[in-house]
């Protein structure tokens, strides 16, 4: 056992380094020593507070209270949080501390911004109060404030440092910026930054410089931004605001969208989109523009728009423009029209040799003439003939008392039915009906009005 150690070493044996952190030596029985700076404990081996390093020389960041590096603070002074302690707790952190990750803490009263019901940062003031503990009110027209001359933010209607002026009257829904009280838009009528100045008096909104952008019923825009009446002509004299056109028409004479076109002059009124005429005054003309005549054909030679007869055909014609003829095998009944006006269908019968509706030739005669000649025997000749009697009086009474428009009907019949859609093709494509081209059904031939045969 040694009585006395070298310097620097202690124990029995001496065997034992004194700590790095004291100044001197240290005590040959147990270590223990005066620390150096920086230094601390009874051996001075551990780094003292606010220091780090092999040799406890460094100094932790001066918001840390202890760190084990420059950058790696465990315990914030109180007030403030973040790895490095360099962010500040909020002002209404209970006890002035917070979570050191995350800096939430619990509120110090319910007038502080919190997340939940009693913790978060803490740092603001609920709307309306401000001062150290958001224990003051702010100014009535304040939303939020700093102190009682200078808010944040106003409540709606009011602008200024402390909101104490109310925004222009014509700002749309009372809204205008805080920092000059410019209207956020303005209301309708009204122009201008601030919305002072009212639109002109037909105008039912307009732009920042006075230009209607809308008009009031009854009214359009025009190119220079004004408004101006709608058309006389339109019909109730209502036209659409943004466009002028005439909402329900024009008036008979014009057209156009803005109706301010006249229909030709031989027109009563006329298409409003190309102005083509719907109806003549000349009730004896037709066509797009009433140059064309009516055929003679038809009643009074008056027809519609298109050319089709409107009263009728004159005695012995048929069609929409009464441009065929009767067929010649139909029987003739007074000064009376022998067909009907639509398909030509014969309304008293048919000559003898001739059958069907329409009266197209028949060749039974002739056969039966050649059947008697080959030896029939008298009764059933006889018998043939008071037949042939009997319903040729039946079709005589049946014809002189039905009504010409159920003979028409009759012509639904579906063997005449191509013979309609060939007349209507026809008329389709040409207004010279007098070169109609001949129509067959079966051995019978139709002629037009001039006597040529349809081809």
């Amino acid at each position: 056992m040694c009585d006395q150690c070298v310097a620097g070493y202690f124990g029995n044996d001496c065997e034992q380094t004194c700590p790095s952190g004291c100044s001197d030596t240290c005590s040959q029985t147990d270590g223990s020593c005066t620390c150096k700076f920086g230094w601390t404990g009874d051996k001075c081996d551990t780094c003292a507070n606010k220091y780090f390093g092999k040799n406890c020389n460094e100094t932790c960041n001066s918001n840390c209270k202890e760190c084990t590096g420059k950058y790696e603070c465990q315990l914030c002074l109180p007030g403030r949080y973040g790895y490095n302690c360099q962010f500040s707790c909020g002002k209404g952190c209970r006890n002035d501390r917070c979570n050191i990750t995350s800096g939430y803490c619990e509120c110090k009263s319910n007038n502080f911004v919190a997340t939940s019901l009693s913790s978060g940062y803490c740092r603001d003031c609920v709307p309306g109060r401000y001062g150290p503990t958001c224990e003051k009110i702010c100014p009535q027209s304040c939303y939020a404030c700093e102190h009682e001359l200078e808010c944040f933010s106003c409540h709606v209607g009011y602008f200024g440092l402390s909101c104490e002026t109310s925004c222009p009257y014509g700002c749309k829904g009372n809204n205008c910026k805080q920092e000059d009280g410019v209207c956020v838009t303005c209301k309708l009528g009204y122009f201008g930054e601030h919305c002072n100045n009212t639109c002109q008096e037909s105008c039912r909104s307009c732009d920042k410089y006075g230009l209607c952008s809308e008009c009031k019923p009854a009214y359009f825009p025009n190119n220079n931004g004004q408004c101006e009446t709608c058309n006389s002509k339109c019909v109730a004299n209502n036209c659409d605001s943004p466009s002028g056109r005439c909402i329900q028409g024009c008036y008979d004479g014009y057209w156009n969208r803005t109706c301010d076109t006249e229909c030709d002059t031989a027109c009563f009124a006329c298409n409003q989109t190309d102005g083509s005429c719907l109806q003549c005054k000349n009730k004896t003309r037709y066509g797009p523009d009433c140059s064309q005549e009516c055929s003679y054909t038809c009643k009074s030679s008056v027809c519609d728009v298109n050319g089709s007869c409107i009263n009728g055909c004159i005695v012995n014609t048929f069609g929409k423009q009464c441009e065929n003829k009767c067929g010649d095998y139909c029987l003739l009944k007074d000064n009376q029209t022998s067909c009907s006006e639509k398909m030509g269908m014969c309304l008293y019968g048919c000559r003898t040799g001739y059958t069907d509706k329409l009266c197209p030739q028949d060749e039974e005669p002739a056969t039966l003439s050649a059947a008697l000649r080959g030896g029939l025997g008298g009764g059933i000749l006889v018998l043939i003939i008071i037949t042939m009697a009997v319903m040729w009086l039946l079709l005589r009474i049946d014809y002189d008392t039905v009504d010409n428009n159920l003979c028409e009907i009759e012509l639904n019949d579906l063997q005449y039915e191509t013979l309609q859609e060939r007349d209507d093709r026809r008329m389709n494509k040409t207004t010279d009906y007098s070169n109609v081209s001949e129509r067959e059904n079966g051995n019978m031939t139709y002629e037009n009005v001039s006597g040529r045969p349809l081809s």
